[in-house]
């Protein structure tokens, strides 16, 4: 007889008070305990519940073992909601294998939406009890579903309910609760169970077992019901009296108990059941024991009657609970545990030939020379298929594995394996650690040229090439390799070859940006010929963005920006590619912060926020955290902009990407006291680690620290070993800090140089192009060069072009000082 429903009655209670809520609130809730908590036991009675009310439900569980393909859950989940009536439309199940396609972003977003409509059709016809367990073993996949379904629940007779391990929730899990959390959904927490609950539980195994065996299985078991249940089992066994004495503490030791008395033949197979995880199909462990299937049913059925094993359908079964398949599992020696992970993998190649994630699994696992051919074979095939289904974390694991396997090998096959590194870059960048992407593409290159091969090389150097809004290399850093490697290429490819051409362009004129000559540009205005001429618009994207990248090569072309920005946001319209279109809405949000214009600039970022939180894209809200500090700054607002660049600055995390993020921000709150907010002695401590840190590229900011300190002499000795600024998004606020210095140095010299680099960007703000930091209008800074220049006429045109610009820009205290300079020079 089946143990009673022994507490979780408020749990219950709550639950089903979520499922009364009114129609167009989002109904959800959060289960979360411990392993053995009853989470599961508490999902089934409420769709027992529901059940009497007209609800129908489906259930996907996240697998608790490795081996089974990305958003297994909502297979599952969906494969029931098709035995229910309600058959996917074509395409739309997350395990589809089609080809990875041109946009993964929308095609994700889209696969989401028709996921999210099919079920909210289906709840249409009836309430609908959608339940996921076990998510604290979900892959990014499954976990990116169910938070697009709950953005979408509202107003159609859904209940989503999601169970998970609360301590082994991981940082992809966080993220999602957080997500979750904007819905109000009901928080569960289920803790021990009291005295009454856990003595139910006992006395219904142990009728006769007295208030003090009670309280000694509450304590040894802490409430746990699965850790009471099994001891009240062993209890029944052994008697009531020997609880006090001989039942051993710890779920792991009363589950080994519990085996000892099992028949040599079930125990035997239960550890080979182990291997497959927590459920197992009975013909795949005849397969592996080479045992006929009756004498495997016979075991089971053996696992079945001591409630180890529960029957899922015919011919296959589940252990009771992971608890149980973990205690059994840990328990094989690892050289046993190899081999039979090789029997797993074989026996699945003559019954279940097509499961490639779990082949990949076994035969990885294995772990020997034996099978690392096959290990690296499938764990390939089910990279790929990871990648089809949008889980590229989880496809960056199995790259590594199959690189991992072809290196056990000893294969000679030195082409197949650039191309598992190759599939592994892509995989990186795709995942978002393009620091790791980079490195690995890196080494990939060096490799490739060995074969003499240029396109196979060009294709190696393409394998990065992913849609990104922020720098895919090291800030100030050129790899020359990369460099060396790709005007290599262009010289050898033939000349059919003009999408490898056109890739090879772009990453040269990407990798050369920043620098003191023109060979960037030009590579980048080659790159965007041949992508105009192939007309992909993957190629123009990625081309346009190399173009992009060399309008910082000297001041004042905020207006080449726009004009680019517009056709990427088009571009990306056109052919629904998201971070296209996000790149080109960051674009124009800070190019028209550069020329002045901020409401325009604010209109963009409300777009980028807008597609960024639909697309699910987190890097460009880190990025806009930054432009609304800088914002700030516009409006007069300094202490809230210094605030927020040191709230941003607290939460990164140090692995943001580039790790310059914190020298970023550094940078941005040293530009507002530089223009007068504050002293910089508050960052002296910061400047002298970033001084240690970037050398001649923050001589002036450093030399800007000593003349605040006092110390006029070191300083005009720091300046004098700066070296050429870099041309990049920072060149006009790093010319503006140059402007200050000059100034406050008296040093013409310097006066007359800043003086001309500046001037083409008269009608701007100083650094808002980098839409992270500016020092206010480049006309004041113009200003006040000419004054130091003695060219009075000149300052005063350039201070009343600043008092315009501030105006324009809604910056009252930017206009003041303007006007302040103006009296200053007779104006």
């Amino acid at each position: 007889m089946a143990a009673p429903f022994a507490g979780r009655h408020a749990e219950l209670a709550a639950l089903e008070t979520v499922a009364a809520a009114p129609f167009g609130t989002v109904r959800l809730a959060l289960v979360g305990g411990e392993p053995g908590a009853a989470k599961t036991a508490l999902l089934q009675r409420l769709r027992e519940r529901l059940a009497g009310r007209g609800w129908r439900f489906v259930q996907g569980r996240c697998p608790e073992s490795d081996g089974a393909p990305a958003a297994w859950a909502w297979t599952e989940l969906l494969r029931e909601l098709a035995a229910l009536g309600h058959e996917p439309p074509p395409g739309i199940a997350p395990s589809s294998d089609v080809p990875v396609p041109a946009d993964v972003v929308c095609s994700r977003f889209r696969l989401h939406e028709a996921v999210a409509g099919h079920l909210a059709g289906a709840a249409a016809t009836g309430p609908l009890l959608v339940l996921l367990d076990d998510l604290h073993r979900a892959d990014e996949e499954t976990l990116a579903l169910l938070g697009h379904l709950a953005e979408r629940a509202d107003g159609t007779p859904l209940m989503i309910v999601a169970a998970y391990r609360t301590a082994e929730a991981d940082a992809a899990l966080r993220y999602l609760l957080g997500r979750l959390a904007r819905h109000h959904p009901a928080w569960i927490e289920l803790g021990g169970l009291g005295d009454d609950d856990v003595a139910a539980l006992v006395r219904h195994a142990v009728p006769e077992a007295d208030d003090a065996t009670v309280r000694a299985v509450t304590e040894r078991t802490e409430g746990n019901p699965f850790f009471v249940r099994e001891t009240a089992r062993l209890m029944g066994d052994l008697g009531a009296s020997a609880a006090l004495h001989r039942v051993p503490a710890g779920v792991a030791a009363v589950i080994r108990r519990r085996l000892e008395r099992l028949p040599e033949d079930t125990r035997t197979l239960l550890r080979q059941a182990t291997v497959l995880g927590r459920e197992a199909d009975l013909d795949v462990l005849a397969a592996m024991a080479g045992d006929a299937p009756a004498t495997v049913t016979a075991a089971a059925e053996a696992g079945l009657a001591e409630g180890l094993l529960v029957e899922e359908t015919a011919g296959r079964v589940r252990f009771a609970h992971m608890l149980v398949r973990d205690t059994l599992y840990n328990g094989i020696p690892l050289a046993r545990r190899a081999l039979r992970h090789t029997r797993a993998g074989e026996a699945l190649l003559l019954v279940r030939p097509g499961q490639v994630s779990l082949l990949a699994h076994h035969f990885v696992a294995a772990g020997d020379r034996a099978t690392a051919s096959r290990a690296a074979t499938y764990a390939r095939a089910a990279a790929e298929q990871a990648q089809r289904r949008f889980a590229h974390r989880e496809a960056v694991r199995l790259w590594r594995a199959a690189l991992e396997a072809h290196d056990r090998s000893g294969s000679a096959d030195g082409r197949g394996r650039l191309e598992l590194v190759m599939g592994m870059v892509r995989a990186l960048a795709l995942a978002g650690d393009v620091v790791a992407a980079r490195e690995q593409r890196g080494t990939a290159v060096e490799a490739a040229e060995e074969f003499g091969d240029p396109e196979f090389t060009a294709n190696v150097l393409a394998a990065f090439d992913v849609p990104t809004v922020w720098t895919n290399r090291r800030y100030a850093a050129r790899d020359t390799q990369i460099v060396a490697t790709a005007e290599r290429v262009l010289g050898g490819l033939p000349g059919e070859a003009a999408t490898a051409r056109c890739q090879a362009l772009t990453t040269l004129a990407l990798e050369l940006d920043g620098g003191q000559d023109e060979r960037g540009l030009l590579a980048a205005r080659r790159a965007e010929a041949a992508a105009r001429e192939l007309a992909e618009p993957v190629l123009l994207a990625q081309a346009l963005h190399a173009r992009h990248a060399h309008t910082f090569r000297r001041a004042g072309l905020a207006s080449e920006r726009v004009r680019i920005g517009q056709e990427i946001v088009a571009l990306g319209v056109r052919h629904e590619l998201a971070p296209v279109e996000v790149f080109g809405h960051l674009i124009l949000c800070q190019a028209h912060a550069a020329l002045a214009e901020p409401t325009i600039a604010d209109a963009h970022a409300a777009a980028v926020e807008r597609l960024s939180d639909r697309y699910e894209l987190p890097l460009p809200a880190t990025l806009l955290s930054c432009y609304r500090a800088m914002r700030l700054s516009i409006d007069g607002r300094t202490d809230e902009s210094d605030a927020a660049y040191l709230h941003v600055t607290e939460g990164l995390d140090g692995t943001w990407m580039w790790d310059i993020e914190r020298d970023l921000l550094h940078f941005a709150r040293f530009c507002l006291r530089a223009a007068g907010h504050a002293s910089l002695l508050d960052l002296a401590g910061e400047a002298q680690d970033q001084y240690n840190r970037w050398g001649p590229i923050y001589a002036r900011g450093q030399a800007l620290m000593l003349l605040a300190d006092g110390r006029a002499s070191e300083a005009r000795a720091v300046a004098a070993a700066s070296r050429p600024l870099p041309r990049d998004y920072l060149l006009e606020a790093r010319l503006g800090l140059a402007a200050v210095l000059a100034v406050e140095l008296g040093d013409r010299e310097m006066a007359s140089s800043v003086y001309r680099q500046l001037l083409p960007a008269a009608d701007g703000l100083a650094g808002a192009g980098s839409g992270v930091v500016t020092l206010g209008p480049v006309a004041h800074h113009l200003g006040a060069l000419a004054h130091l220049l003695n060219r009075p006429r000149e300052a005063a045109d350039h201070y009343r072009r600043a008092r315009a610009v501030a105006e324009r820009a809604g910056a009252r205290h930017w206009a003041e000082a303007a006007g302040k300079g103006l009296a200053a020079v007779g104006g």
